[in-house]
């Protein structure tokens, strides 16, 4: 699936050194009750937290905690004037659909339904 990773891992096999997780601390390990209080306690705080996943936090459309951590940071850099960009025009099918399930669990039916037709129609174009 990432074949960089593949070849780091064959290049520099036995020759790592395990760090403290605080490091490089994976977003996505966390449920979303624990990303809500995570940040508050000073203790548990990471150095560097790590935004893996397909949905980037810099897009505009990707809302959430991730995002408003990003640009809570983002507000001390030189590019704190520039907007987040769209992603809409870099949508893949399956885009829709994790839209779509994003929008249901906010109860948000009217953008739910709207991505889950969006998804189901681009799937049919494929077939």
């Amino acid at each position: 699936l990432y074949p960089d990773q593949d070849a780091l891992n064959i290049v520099l096999q036995n020759q790592v050194a395990y760090i403290d997780v605080k490091w490089n601390y994976l977003f996505t390990w966390m449920n979303n009750q624990e990303k809500e209080s995570f940040f508050h306690n000073k203790q548990s705080l990471p150095y560097f937290v790590h935004f893996t996943g397909a949905r980037k936090i810099w897009y505009q459309e990707h809302t959430g905690i991730a995002q408003n951590i990003y640009c809570f940071y983002k507000h001390f850099t030189p590019w704190s004037n520039n907007s987040l960009k769209s992603y809409k025009s870099k949508m893949r099918v399956n885009d829709y659909r994790i839209y779509a399930k994003s929008y249901l669990k906010d109860k948000n039916l009217i953008n739910c339904i709207k991505y889950y037709s969006l998804y189901f129609l681009y799937k049919l174009k494929i077939k």
